[in-house]
Order: structure tokens, then sequence, then C-alpha cells
């Protein structure tokens, strides 16, 4: 595959993760609202219930549904193509990298996303707060206000259809880089990766004060365990393993559609290089 065609099929890859990811967040946070619903709460205890409810472990359980989804599929395409000395992506089947996959991601997340997932957490409950707050003067009782929010969450009307796209976005990008660089890791043969940006009118360019620039990013190849340093307009670096690097700054990951590829090492001769241990 050249970098145009694994662009092209990153992105449509892309659009079928979204998917998925977007059924998981709706599905966590709409039943967060249901438990809160059943419990029949009132104006004073409404903000009690709901924090308890959709706490920090919680978030962490919906990461790790998105992650070990979309990231388990599309990581093991990889894995199967570099390991089959091709582009080619392959159709998903178990692997070993399955096994490993699961185990990582709780690790990185556990280590990695908790502003991450104090941030969805904490942007959640206020947009729910801010719903009841204004149709207080509705005349509705806090109760059936409870149930309208909940029929209507992330619909078009309803609460919060908008940060859920921006989660799935993000969050979707986020699993599938990870599990490409993991991938990269487990594969047999040494493996450069490739910063690949979606190339169009979209992609971040560092034209304004503390823009990262995407653009220059396009193509720079490094080897898959070194951190890609991306450039900042009047401002310092942001140093990622991947596109969409939690461990990143806000402002160079969210909704950002740019991704890595393998590119397998060969030697002068033209031959794959094995990693020393196998």
């Amino acid at each position: 595959m050249t970098k145009t065609q694994y662009k092209k099929w990153y992105l449509k890859q892309l659009r079928a993760y979204e998917r998925t990811t977007s059924s998981i967040v709706k599905k966590h946070l709409k039943n967060t609202l249901i438990k809160v619903a059943k419990q029949k709460p009132t104006q004073e205890n409404y903000k009690i219930l709901l924090e308890k409810e959709i706490n920090n472990k919680a978030i962490l359980k919906m990461l790790l549904e998105v992650y070990e989804t979309v990231g388990v599929i599309h990581g093991n395409k990889i894995y199967r193509g570099i390991n089959d000395n091709t582009m080619t992506v392959k159709a998903f089947s178990p692997a070993l990298f399955i096994k490993s996959f699961g185990r990582a991601v709780f690790e990185f997340l556990t280590l990695f996303g908790g502003e991450n997932i104090t941030s969805i957490r904490d942007t959640f409950v206020e947009a729910v707060i801010n719903y009841i707050a204004e149709r207080n003067d509705t005349g509705k009782s806090i109760q059936v206000i409870t149930n309208e929010m909940v029929r209507k969450f992330g619909t078009k009307t309803g609460l919060y259809k908008w940060q859920i796209m921006r989660i799935t976005r993000t969050e979707t990008g986020a699993a599938a880089n990870f599990a490409s660089n993991k991938a990269m890791k487990d594969a047999d043969v040494v493996v450069d990766k490739m910063w690949i940006s979606a190339d169009d009118h979209r992609v971040r360019n560092g034209s304004s004060k503390g823009e990262y620039n995407h653009e220059a990013m396009n193509g720079i190849t490094i080897p898959y365990d070194k951190y890609f340093e991306v450039p900042q307009n009047e401002g310092d670096p942001d140093r990622v393993k991947h596109p969409i690097d939690i461990r990143g700054k806000a402002g160079n990951i969210i909704n950002c559609r740019c991704t890595t590829a393998p590119v397998p090492r060969r030697d002068k001769n033209g031959r794959l290089v094995l990693k020393k241990n196998n």
C-alpha cells in the first residue's frame, strides 16, 4: 500500500469505527441517566446521584470497551499486515496480538488516562445539570424532565449529541492509533512508523497562535518506539507516540484524523530486519 492508499483506507475504516464508538459512548452515558432516573431524584439531590453513578471508574469502563473493540480490530489488521510482509490490510481474525492487547490498554489508561477521564466525566455532569436548570422554569417536575432527557439523549433535539460526536472522533482515533503502535511493538520485524495526515483543508497547519501543525508532520517517519515532536505556532512541540496520544496536549489531539502507518525496515539488500529477540 502506498501512503495515499493507506490514508484512504484508514479514513474509510475510521468512519466504521466511529459508528461503533458512538454506540458504546451513548450506551454507557445513557445507562447512567437511566440509573439516576430510577432513583426518583429531586432537584436537590440529582447532582449527588449523578456524580455517584458517573464516577471515574465508570468512564474508564466505557473507554476500555472502546479500546478493546475498535483497537483489537484495527490492531490485528496492522499486526497481520506487518508480519505478512505487506502493507495490504488483512481481514480480522484471532491472533496472539489480541491476548496481550487488553492488558496493555488497561495499564495505559490507568497510567495516562486520568486527566482525559476526569474531563469527560466533568463535562457530562455539567451538561446534564445545565439541561435540568434550563428547564426548571417550564413547570415540569424533575422526574418529567429527567425522563425526557433520557428519552431524547443523544438525538438532534436532545442532550449531548455534539459532545458524543466529539468524544467519538477523539477516542476512536486514539484507540486505533494506540492499537497500531502496539501492533508495531509486537511484530516480528523492526518497524518504523510514518505520520499520515488527512491532507485536506481541515488539517491544522499551525497558522494561528498556539495551533499544532499536523500538515508539517505528514510523511515524517521514525522508529516505532520513539516520540513524534509536533510543532506548535509560538509554543513548544508536543511529544507523542502517535496521533491522538492521550498523553498529548488537548489542542494537539481533539478531533484529529491523523494516523500512523507501519513501515517495515529493510537492510541494504532489501531484506526485512528481524528483531534481535526473535
